[in-house]
């Protein structure tokens, strides 16, 4: 999949592993190691909560993957002592569903400069 300078690849013969390469820098980025922060409400990002990571889609701009409920709720449980505020999407999510919901699109944009 490409996004801007980004081609975004899965290999999958031994271990596992989502890769990001800048066209532009040369640069190769292996996904899992990539942190969350508070950018990210401290929620998933790669397979370190989901062992195996396929990034699903691209349009171009935004790249698109899933995470179950139940991983996303372990985050959430996890991160509590950071008092994170979510915005009010999130709030809602974690306020009134639970861990057996439907598994989470998570739609993320890569940054230009990697």
């Amino acid at each position: 999949m490409k996004t801007g300078n980004n081609l975004l690849f899965y290999i999958s013969k031994f271990h596992p592993v989502n890769l990001i390469y800048n066209l532009k820098s040369g640069a190769s980025i292996d996904v899992d190691h990539i942190l969350t922060d508070s950018s990210t409400y401290f929620l998933p990002v790669n397979s370190k909560y989901y062992h195996t990571f396929p990034l699903s889609a691209c349009d171009g701009e935004f790249v698109y993957t899933s995470f179950s409920s139940a991983v996303m709720f372990d985050a959430h449980e996890e991160n509590k002592d950071k008092n994170i505020k979510y915005n009010s999407i999130l709030s809602s999510y974690f306020t009134k569903r639970n861990k057996t919901d439907n598994p989470v699109i998570l739609k993320f944009k890569l940054k230009e400069k990697l």
